[in-house]
């Protein structure tokens, strides 16, 4: 996966891809949780912070913004 960064108002937001079929799952319910790969990504290796915002996309101009919360291996936004 491509991490980037997306310069916002008040610094850098991490950024990463996930499937279309994810942001289609995410809206029907936004308990889901995040893709194994883009929870190890924000919490394993970019470390993020619980006050930290960052951004999921699908490469088809959607994107979702907001706070991780993690349980364990897994994470979802708040």
């Amino acid at each position: 996966l491509n991490v980037s960064f997306f310069i916002y108002k008040r610094g850098y937001m991490h950024r990463t891809i996930v499937s279309k079929e994810w942001i289609d799952s995410y809206q029907l319910n936004p308990k889901i949780y995040l893709p194994p790969d883009v929870t190890k990504r924000f919490i394993s290796i970019i470390r993020v912070k619980k006050d930290e915002k960052v951004a999921v996309f699908d490469g088809f101009g959607r994107e979702i913004t907001g706070y991780i919360l993690s349980q364990g291996q897994e994470a979802f936004f708040t």
